[in-house]
């Protein structure tokens, strides 16, 4: 790597323009008009769009940007910029005359920093102040891509052995389902993990020839087979173990239960009769944002008995004599039944559901009882198989991850070492110069955004009842003066518009507030309600 003598720091608030993100309103599964990736941090770290939204009522990210994890157990997590909308629980950083990968490295090499850093008492939030407050050491452009050459192509070395280590133990896997390679459809280049469970279900709920005399019937309906399906608590739950335990949708892992962090409820002996769980009850997810969750399904075991079970759960009871609940909890998992669930239509709000009725109306291939058995036996195994491979990748995952921040946290405190000058006035009048540039582009779009937000997702009756209790509450307060409006009093407007309206916000009211600097009090009035002239070089409006 080659370093020069007398490089600045300057401080990250500097250097980046910094956007939240914001839930959008319309978020869906699949793409829709003028729609664009959603940014969560399972998108971001997969890299692999779940779902999307509209592009007008968040923040939009684009490939220059970083993206920080700002909320939650992974708060100091950073990832390149993608384009798409920035999901709620992330930070936008837009770089400001410095290059972007260069900031990226150097922001990762402070992950363990800020991980031990975190502020806040039940959920953990990145400290804004010290990440702010960092000192970015700022050599010239040429020698910012010189280091990022650098750490790139020991990246490419470690990674590369990474890739062969996974792809020799998924290869050998596959060996282990041999039995797949020749009666399954798989792709012979494709050794994922999750293909690997998918091409497992799809053998073995049908005819095979591991199980030649196992006949199956299909299209045999959920209603045909299932005893009884209900709908989990709604009541109040805390934290502390008085009452009841209740299972909820984070309990609900791959294929098990997990009992950690549980929530517990005081119910009556009546409610407590209907929700008491029983061994081999299976609870299925009803409802969630996500398409992946709704329908994830997990069986009861003796450990949960007497267990109950939160509103947005179903829990289902087969008839045990026609159904072995093992085998209909594997069912559930296959590609066969999502692609069921997953093509019922859904609501463009964001939150997926699915009702007793489809869940009885799912469609799935029964052999005879012994069979049902057998195969599940058989799919346990070759799990187990599948599981202690992911781990043994998740390990080697973390192992490589630990290793590059290691590299660069000696990579970048090398630097800080040899060259720790602050940031002189020139080359800090240089980015608040074009930091100043890029706000106000970024302003320009964030009132176009805004005004197209509105004219999708707030009626004109809306926007008359809002525009009509801005005019009211200005006339009454500042009606009768003759001269500007203060930024205050603006302020003290927009306060009480936000305060009045349900999801009504500081873009919204932007919008709005241009509609009226625009609109005229009524058809034969010359003038808008707001009027706007120049005052000492300077725009200043006066209420008409």
């Amino acid at each position: 790597m080659i370093v020069k003598k007398n490089w600045q720091t300057v401080p990250l608030r500097q250097l980046v323009i910094s956007q939240k993100g914001k839930k959008p309103q319309w978020i869906a599964e699949k793409r829709f008009d003028d729609s664009v990736p959603y940014l969560d941090i399972e998108t971001l770290e997969h890299g692999e769009t779940l779902r999307y939204s509209d592009q007008y009522s968040t923040t939009i990210a684009t490939s220059n940007d970083l993206l920080i994890v700002a909320d939650g157990s992974r708060s100091g997590l950073i990832f390149r910029g993608v384009d798409g909308a920035v999901g709620s629980t992330i930070l936008c950083l837009t770089p400001i005359k410095i290059n972007s990968a260069f900031l990226f490295y150097f922001l990762k090499s402070k992950y363990f920093f800020l991980t031990s850093n975190k502020t806040g008492d039940s959920i953990p939030h990145l400290n804004t102040e010290l990440f702010f407050d960092l000192q970015v050491p700022f050599p010239p452009i040429s020698e910012q891509l010189k280091i990022v050459e650098s750490l790139e192509s020991s990246w490419l070395e470690f990674e590369k052995e990474f890739n062969s280590h996974n792809f020799e133990s998924e290869k050998s896997l596959k060996k282990e389902l041999h039995f797949l390679d020749k009666h399954a459809s798989v792709n012979e280049n494709d050794y994922s993990l999750k293909g690997f469970k998918n091409s497992l279900f799809s053998f073995f709920f049908k005819d095979n020839t591991l199980f030649p005399n196992a006949r199956f019937n299909s299209g045999v309906k959920l209603k045909e087979v299932v005893d009884s399906i209900d709908y989990g608590t709604a009541k109040p739950m805390g934290t502390q173990p008085i009452g009841t335990p209740i299972l909820r949708i984070p309990n609900l892992k791959d294929f098990f239960i997990d009992q950690t962090n549980l929530k517990y409820a005081v119910l009556t002996e009546s409610e407590y009769g209907k929700l008491k769980l029983k061994k081999d009850d299976i609870l299925l997810i009803r409802s969630n944002g996500s398409i992946s969750l709704l329908g994830k399904s997990c069986l009861v075991t003796e450990k949960e008995i007497g267990m109950g079970f939160a509103g947005y759960l179903l829990r289902l009871r087969v008839k045990s004599e026609m159904l072995n609940a093992k085998y209909l909890n594997y069912c559930l998992h296959s590609p066969e039944i999502r692609s069921q669930i997953e093509s019922i239509e859904r609501s463009s709000s964001g939150v997926n559901n699915i009702n007793t009725k489809e869940v009885l109306n799912l469609e799935i291939n029964i052999p005879d009882l012994k069979y049902q058995v057998k195969i599940s036996e058989k799919i346990e195994i070759l799990l187990g198989s599948i599981n202690k491979a992911e781990v043994e990748n998740f390990n080697s995952k973390n192992n490589l991850e630990n290793l590059q921040n290691a590299i660069l946290d000696n990579a970048f405190s090398s630097i800080a070492n040899d060259h720790g000058e602050n940031v002189d006035d020139q080359l800090l009048a240089e980015i608040l110069s074009e930091k100043g540039n890029f706000e106000k582009k970024l302003k320009e779009f964030k009132k176009v955004q805004s005004i197209k937000a509105n004219e999708m997702f707030m009626s004109s009756k809306d926007q008359t009842k809002i525009i009509e209790h801005i005019k009211k509450f200005t006339l009454k307060e500042f009606g009768d003066k003759k001269d500007t409006l203060s930024e205050i009093q603006i302020n003290k407007i927009k306060e009480d518009a936000i305060l009045s309206f349900r999801d009504f916000d500081y873009d919204d009211f932007s919008s709005i507030f241009l509609e009226l600097t625009q609109d005229k009090i009524n058809k034969n009035d010359p003038d808008p309600f707001f009027t706007t002239t120049k005052q000492d070089g300077k725009i200043v409006i006066k209420v008409r």
